[in-house]
């Protein structure tokens, strides 16, 4: 869509007064047990335990500032690899339902816009992230057929100008890190509190916390292949109390 045509429909909801958005700190959906120290990929998150930074503030925005954002970030010349992909899938980006999240800590601002894809029989999320070090995109949580287990969800990744599948169940999968990957996915998310995920959902929570310790976009937006099986399976089926290394081995992600 040329960029006049995406101006003038965003003035158009402006004079509308369609425009709208809210501010959520990060007090009012993280776990009250979150520390100051910074996330780090050292221990503790071994054990998979991981810290959110006391100034981190999330603005939530929906609507039509949303839907204007995804259509800019959505036309970067990888995510159009990624599209045409995604539409030999059958799988179509919903843009009237995007959401963006902008983070801020540590004098550092991530934009991450989420958008859900969804085709006959299938559903997934198409993430783009954009930070100090540039942007990136990713299809990521693609279920077919309702098959939520963690072996059947799968997401695709632009590397090197081709498209390809990413399965962190897979042994070759980051071979021995995978396990250690898995446990800090757990760490985060249930920091970040079942409230959180509820409302952000997990493709949202799971770019958030990825954000927060990886500065490399293309990894923050891949990472949900390791994190949203975590989240939408193992978190959900057997709660933060069950410990991380238990989780992902149920996952299938350690030994």
């Amino acid at each position: 869509m040329p960029v006049k045509r995406l101006a003038a429909v965003l003035v158009v909801f402006l004079i509308l007064g369609l425009t709208i958005s809210s501010v959520v700190a990060t007090s009012d959906f993280v776990s009250k047990s979150t520390s100051s120290a910074p996330p780090t990929l050292e221990c503790p998150c071994c054990l998979g335990n991981i810290s959110l930074q006391a100034d981190l503030k999330v603005q939530e925005l929906k609507g039509p500032v949303a839907y204007f954002k995804a259509l800019r970030a959505f036309n970067a010349e990888d995510v159009l690899k990624m599209r045409e992909y995604l539409h030999t899938k059958i799988l179509v980006p919903m843009y009237e339902n995007a959401t963006t999240l902008v983070m801020k800590y540590n004098g550092t601002t991530v934009e991450i816009v989420k958008v859900p894809l969804v085709g006959p029989t299938t559903v997934g999320q198409l993430i783009y992230v954009k930070n100090k070090r540039g942007e990136a995109a990713a299809a990521i949580g693609i279920i077919e057929n309702n098959n939520t287990s963690p072996n059947s969800i799968k997401s695709y990744v632009v590397e090197n100008d081709v498209v390809r599948e990413i399965n962190p169940i897979k042994p070759q999968f980051f071979g021995w890190f995978k396990c250690h990957t898995c446990e800090v996915a757990v760490g985060g998310l249930c920091v970040l509190g079942t409230a959180a995920i509820s409302r952000l959902g997990c493709a949202g929570a799971c770019a958030l916390v990825a954000a927060l310790f990886i500065e490399n976009p293309a990894v923050v937006a891949a990472w949900g292949s390791v994190c949203i099986p975590v989240c939408s399976w193992g978190i959900r089926v057997y709660g933060c109390d069950y410990g991380a290394y238990r989780i992902c081995k149920a996952v299938g992600m350690c030994g």
